[in-house]
């Protein structure tokens, strides 16, 4: 391991686009120069009192990890594994607060190498859990969700107070069946100095009066990928498969899964075609 967080403290704010908005948005950022896409951005977002510079761009795999009971997902904390260039990160976050968009959460990573990172997988992340979840360390953790992801980073400042507007253009995979969603957009504004936590609440007030039409996001981009992607709900055709097998399925229970398993079917269609 080369670099280690422990225990800081991520504010941020997430919020969802409107349709329209999203299409003006994209289109300006595929046609125009970062330095003019950053003016663009500063007057659709209401941020004429701050500069606003381009920082990156990245293409960023996050490979989420839980309890087959999916105990972090439950808890509003995640175990994760980044890879956007470098060194692949493993972070580990636990919710602190949330309202209205607006997310506090204490965060601890650790910057790895392939070889120990596959170490770290072998032993269930042993290392991370004692420090991020203690009531964990011997929980058997599993690969639950891909986020594939390009994000587009800006610093947005004014004297003292410093943040990453980042705008995400992602989908998710379940690495069980390889289903894919649809394309997604998100907006994240992260609090880079103290001041700026504490100041937070006027960029957020400024998006509100500037954008219109907007929703804010209610949970993180895991638990919207476990929820699209229904890996929260019961697999019914696994659970008849096993059943049959043990000789425990009746007619009766045989008719409810089989019901279950239509649910979930038209449900997971539902969710492909939204």
């Amino acid at each position: 391991m080369t670099t280690e967080i422990d225990g800081a403290t991520e504010h941020e704010i997430k919020i969802q686009l409107s349709s329209t908005t999203q299409v003006k948005l994209f289109a300006s950022m595929r046609s125009q120069e970062l330095a003019h896409f950053a003016d663009t951005l500063k007057g659709m977002f209401g941020l004429a009192d701050y500069t606003v510079n381009p920082e990156n761009r990245k293409n960023v795999t996050d490979d989420y990890y839980d309890t087959s009971s999916l105990t972090l997902f439950r808890d509003h904390s995640l175990l994760r594994v980044r890879r956007d260039g470098g060194n692949p990160k493993i972070v580990a976050k636990s919710m602190l607060s949330q309202a209205q968009g607006e997310f506090k959460r204490s965060e601890y990573q650790q910057e790895s190498s392939e070889p120990a990172l596959q170490s770290e997988i072998v032993n269930n992340f042993h290392t991370m859990a004692l420090k991020a979840f203690p009531d964990l360390t011997s929980a058997q953790f599993e690969h639950v969700l891909k986020v594939t992801n390009e994000r587009h980073n800006y610093l947005v400042e004014k004297p003292g107070e410093k943040y990453r507007l980042s705008l995400d253009v992602y989908f998710f995979t379940n690495p069980k069946t390889g289903r894919t969603s649809n394309q997604l957009f998100e907006v994240e504004v992260e609090a880079l100095t103290h001041l700026a936590s504490q100041k937070i609440g006027n960029i957020k007030g400024n998006l509100a009066r500037a954008l219109g039409r907007f929703s804010y996001s209610h949970d993180s981009k895991f638990e919207t990928g476990v929820k699209r992607m229904r890996i929260d709900r019961p697999n019914w055709s696994q659970w008849i498969f096993e059943a049959g097998q043990t000789g425990a399925l009746s007619w009766t229970s045989l008719i409810v899964g089989i019901a279950g398993l239509l649910v979930g079917v038209i449900g997971t269609w539902a969710t492909m075609t939204d």
